[in-house]
């Protein structure tokens, strides 16, 4: 019987039909059923998978060596002795753990590297506590060919029946009361993390193939993550000038790693931060306020000057927001410091400050005098840090932009411009180019803090705020311990 070749037009609309399953099935995944990744993995195999009998319909197409994959994997680092997953996160709430695909949420490494497909395909995702690791093709063809996905075999391989029967990752759940359970489905999560990838891939070369509105369930996770991409792009950007690149070398080698997290990170109200307690170097970058060299630059040079022995406040002392205050202060205090580095290794000190005063100018412009007479303290004393900051930082700035700041703190927020003028004049008295006395004037800010009597007339007021991180601080810097005798 004669066969006739289908056309570009035909094998094209296979494509949109392909699509709109994957993101049908997508949808329902991220809604709860799971099992959703086999239909998935089958769909991925169709796109993706050529053999000397089959052809994939990307390679009918002429597209599947042409495109540019999305990568949202972390790298594998042969040094780390625990079991390495780089497609999927671990969630745990008090009722459950399970693994979870991040889809376009923040991202551990280098996030949305642009990948020939050979290397995608081929490139290491999970490996286990054994030592066995497994590849997005491993995955894909292990679940269609012999997991349900378009066959089942009474036989499985022997490493993929590890990883999915008897938990080779070695992760466990323990609930009160309750015996531990082993975590289970990395291999669904990692499908559904592998398709986030294909389909922004495919949506940034070929939108056209994707249905218009809400035709199809999961369209408005892909437009969330198209956005992401965008962010990830100007990320991208700012990392690449030679002085962010060098700052990058120089954290690495202090830390004696190949590896950064840079992480993504929309849902706080920080430009961005560095985590001192990564044992991999760890940087947060809110991409709506703080994705620009400076910002970045300023992150860095935090985790080089962190190793030699600039302070940093324990984490986990409180429950509540006093915590954010004294994390505020220690982190405004670096910052001072820091501001001057940063002009003398080139970057604009303005594009670094400008996201905290126009976030400061939104904030304390629309507040109204009634708003400022139920401010409660913790609001006040983080409010007070912040003006410590600006008015230390913009010394260099033009005089009348100082001023304004100034003048909007001193009517919007009074309370905040006394205790920050009063915790300029401590830090006034140290040199914050020293380590030491850096931690001295950390200390005593917060000893200020916690026994002003600024605050009496503030409605939550009440003394000894601070006491828990004071003692905390002695316990982690000898120098302030009083001496013996």
């Amino acid at each position: 019987m004669a066969k006739i070749l289908q056309s570009q037009d035909e094998l094209q609309e296979h494509l949109r039909e392909q699509i709109s399953f994957m993101l049908r099935s997508a949808a329902l995944y991220d809604e709860g059923y799971r099992e959703e990744a086999k239909r998935l993995a089958l769909h991925l195999r169709i796109l993706l998978h050529d053999t000397s009998k089959s052809h994939s319909l990307l390679g009918l197409l002429g597209i599947k060596n042409q495109i540019q994959l999305y990568d949202t994997s972390t790298n594998y680092d042969p040094d780390n002795l625990i079991p390495y997953s780089g497609l999927v996160s671990l969630e745990i709430s008090k009722e459950e753990a399970r693994y979870a695909p991040r889809l376009g949420r923040s991202i551990g490494g280098m996030i949305f590297r642009i990948t020939p497909f050979d290397d995608w395909w081929a490139k290491v995702v999970i490996v286990d506590k054994s030592g066995s690791s497994f590849t997005r093709s491993d995955l894909v063809l292990s679940i269609v060919h012999k997991d349900g996905g378009a066959h089942i075999d009474p036989k499985l391989d022997e490493f993929y029946a590890n990883l999915t029967r008897r938990n080779s990752m070695g992760w466990f759940f323990e609930k009160t009361g309750a015996l531990p359970e082993s975590l289970k489905e990395i291999e669904l999560a990692c499908i559904r993390q592998i398709t986030h990838e294909i389909l922004v891939s495919l949506y940034e070369e070929n939108p056209e193939c994707f249905p218009s509105g809400n035709k199809a369930g999961g369209m408005e996770v892909l437009e969330q993550h198209k956005q992401d991409i965008e962010l990830s792009k100007r990320f991208y950007n700012a990392i690449s000038s030679p002085k962010v690149q060098r700052l990058i070398s120089e954290v690495k080698a202090l830390y004696a790693t190949d590896q950064m997290l840079f992480e993504l990170y929309k849902e706080t109200d920080a430009h961005g931060a560095f985590d001192p307690d990564s044992i991999i170097p760890r940087i947060l970058i809110n991409p709506l306020t703080g994705l620009n060299e400076a910002n970045i630059a300023f992150q860095l040079i935090n985790a080089i000057q962190f190793k030699s022995g600039y302070p940093t406040t324990p984490k986990n002392i409180f429950n509540d927001k006093r915590q954010n205050v004294i994390r505020e202060l220690n982190s405004n205090l670096f910052s001072i410091r820091v501001a001057k580095e940063l002009q003398g290794r080139g970057f604009e000190l303005s594009e670094y400050i400008e996201p905290t005063l126009s976030a400061i100018k939104s904030v304390l412009g629309n507040r109204s005098s009634e708003d400022i007479k139920d401010l409660p303290i913790r609001r006040i004393h983080y409010e007070s840090t912040v003006y410590l900051r600006l008015k230390q930082e913009m010394q260099s700035l033009p005089p009348e932009e100082l001023s304004s700041i100034v003048e909007l703190f001193r009517i919007k927020s009074p309370l905040a411009y006394e205790i920050g003028e009063q915790l300029s004049a401590i830090i006034d008295k140290y040199d914050l180019e020293e380590p030491s006395e850096m931690t001295e004037a950390l200390y005593q800010c917060i000893k200020y803090l916690d026994q002003t009597q600024v605050g009496n007339a503030v409605f939550d007021y009440s003394s000894g705020l601070y006491s828990l991180m004071l003692a905390a601080m002695k316990n982690r810097y000898p120098l302030l311990r009083e001496p013996a005798g």
